[in-house]
């Protein structure tokens, strides 16, 4: 059986949510862990998360497969750097409130269907 719009809907952004959630962990512990020697920056592709996710079913997968050390151009370990950790954070706090936006356009279209578009 074919899921309905508002299933797939509900389910990519809620996985959309968790892996800027899982983001944001990442990039407070590469803050954290910033004069830390040795500590290896790590990243989280979103990209790959979402190409995962509509590869499988929604709700299964795990994101923690999409934490990864981050490289530099020659594939070696990247150290943290704090003030690229910065913009990393205020980039995916945008995407984060952009995805709330749109979960909340989705929830009040919803409500007005369910309310036969009475207010």
């Amino acid at each position: 059986m074919t899921p309905s719009i508002e299933a797939v809907t509900m389910a990519n952004l809620s996985l959309a949510l968790d892996a800027a959630a899982m983001r944001q962990q990442v990039i407070a512990a590469n803050i954290a862990n910033a004069n830390v020697p040795g500590y290896v920056a790590r990243t989280v592709t979103f990209e790959a998360v979402m190409s995962d996710a509509f590869a499988a079913t929604p709700g299964t997968g795990s994101l923690q497969a999409h934490v990864a050390p981050r490289l530099d151009a020659a594939g070696l370990p990247q150290a943290v750097q704090v003030d690229s950790e910065m913009a990393e954070l205020s980039l995916n706090q945008l995407q984060y409130q952009t995805l709330v936006a749109g979960l909340n356009k989705h929830l009040s279209v919803l409500s007005a269907a369910i309310a036969d578009g009475k207010s």
